[in-house]
């Protein structure tokens, strides 16, 4: 199981003085699948952008996931 993902948000504030802000964030995500339980890992770059700079950062998760409920 892999996944791509790709996410994004623009912020602009009501104020006239600020500035616009874009973020967008490509990723990939993984899990296995272990009885009823499932362990997931990902990792996505979110970049922004506004007010003539752009920064990168780094964003990881890691999820272990347990079943809601066992049907008999």
């Amino acid at each position: 199981m892999l996944h791509l993902l790709l996410e994004g948000v623009i912020e602009w504030p009501e104020l006239e003085d600020r500035t616009t802000v874009g973020t967008i964030s490509p990723g990939l995500r993984t899990g296995w699948n272990s009885g009823d339980t499932q362990t997931v890992i990902g990792v996505a770059l979110p970049i922004s952008t506004g007010g003539g700079s752009t920064s990168v950062g780094v964003f990881a998760y890691f999820s272990y996931e347990l079943p809601f409920f066992t049907r008999p």
